[in-house]
């Protein structure tokens, strides 16, 4: 305690010697760069890492009524007969962010990234290499004032498992 006295009181000093004034251009331009930040998240679309300078309401996309929300995807495995079965995300390990924003589009749009090539390994493998395809698809709902009901499944592609990497 003794040792961060003489610290504290040369700090407060020093802070002493700097003028108001000479502080005032400085806060100033600080102020002023986070309102034009706030002010460009309000009137464009901005990413998530733009943080606090986000879009609102409540930092998401607004929604008007009877749209289609498709926030709920999925991976559906077929078997060659014919059935199916929904894989989740726990199965292969992911949260929702990493599953929802970087395998289904990995696996939906480049299927020749070998990022991916761990995750095709586990789909392969469930239920003892099982599935010949996967189907990428969306569950949507449709929220209204009535309240929030299913829509029709979104299906985004389907993909044969043995066209993927060394399968």
């Amino acid at each position: 305690m003794w040792i961060a006295v003489p610290i504290v009181a040369d700090v407060m000093k020093k802070i002493q010697l700097c003028s108001h004034a000479a502080l005032f251009p400085v806060v100033s331009i600080v102020i002023i760069v986070f309102l034009v930040a706030q002010l460009v998240a309000i009137i464009l679309p901005v990413p998530f890492y733009y943080w606090p300078f986000l879009d609102y309401p409540m930092y998401s996309k607004t929604r008007v009524e009877n749209e289609l929300v498709n926030e709920n995807l999925e991976l559906v495995g077929i078997v060659p007969d014919g059935r199916e079965r929904r894989i989740t995300r726990q199965e292969l390990g992911l949260s929702f962010f990493k599953f929802n924003d970087w395998l289904i589009p990995r696996l939906r749009d480049n299927q020749n990234d070998p990022s991916i090539q761990v995750y095709v390994e586990i789909l392969r493998a469930i239920d003892h290499g099982a599935f010949q395809s996967i189907r990428i698809q969306a569950a949507p709902v449709r929220i209204s004032r009535a309240g929030i009901s299913e829509a029709p499944i979104q299906v985004f592609r389907v993909v044969d498992l043995q066209s993927i990497g060394g399968g």
